[in-house]
């Protein structure tokens, strides 16, 4: 038995089945499409959860405006962190995400761009490499604003490849499931990335957290990102 939220972010408990290896003898959860391996949240609440942030207009939600958005379940605003570099990571095809566990079998995201258009047709060679504004107190570091972008990037494609769903980028994990029989878009979370960025207060402008672990007020009453 898995406990995941879904869409409607309420945790449901589901009974997952076992498939066994006739070979090697291991028994392997079944995960419905929607549910990534060593996930708490459904891809569709990580897609609203990452639109909602990237959203360009200088004055859109920070972190944690954006999961206070998602009521009563959301995850907490350091998660939405790690999936935004994740999937950023992951859409960036810069090697870190297969250097991770698990991951080491996924196909590069350049593949699944490929495989797509082969199938649907939809000239996303000439879509993908488009640029996105991501609003400069967001990030400071140049790693950071790369995920980001590429995060944007991923999210845009998928909604110009369907744009009838409402929720693109996890219907279009699903085809290439269908297609391909590998966990498309799936991306880990603990992946090298900057650390969490803070409001540096003389300027107004966001930096990162420095690495030194300071005193124990300063961890836990400093800095803040913006709500």
């Amino acid at each position: 038995m898995l406990r995941a939220t879904a869409g409607a972010l309420s945790p449901q408990a589901l009974w997952l089945p076992l498939a066994g290896c006739a070979k090697c003898k291991a028994r392997i959860r079944v995960l419905p499409r929607e549910l990534l391996a060593f996930k708490s949240f459904s891809l569709p609440v990580i897609e609203e959860a990452c639109t909602c942030y990237l959203d360009p207009d200088p004055n859109g939600p920070g972190l944690r405006r954006t999961v206070r958005s998602m009521g009563k379940y959301a995850s907490v605003h350091s998660t939405l962190w790690r999936w935004l570099a994740g999937l950023g990571e992951r859409a960036l095809d810069h090697g870190a995400v297969q250097k991770v566990g698990a991951y080491r079998a996924l196909p590069p995201a350049s593949s699944l761009i490929a495989e797509s258009d082969k199938r649907l047709g939809k000239k996303l060679a000439k879509v993908w490499p488009r640029q996105f504004k991501i609003p400069r107190w967001k990030y400071q570091s140049q790693k950071r604003r790369e995920q980001l972008e590429a995060c944007a990037r991923l999210l845009a494609t998928a909604h110009h490849l369907l744009a009838e769903p409402l929720h693109p980028l996890s219907e279009w994990h699903g085809r290439l499931i269908e297609w391909l029989h590998v966990a498309a878009w799936a991306f880990p979370t603990a992946v090298p990335c900057t650390d969490m960025q803070l409001t540096a207060c003389e300027s107004g402008a966001v930096r990162s957290a420095p690495r030194s672990k300071g005193t124990k007020g300063a961890r836990c009453h400093g800095a803040r990102s913006p709500p």
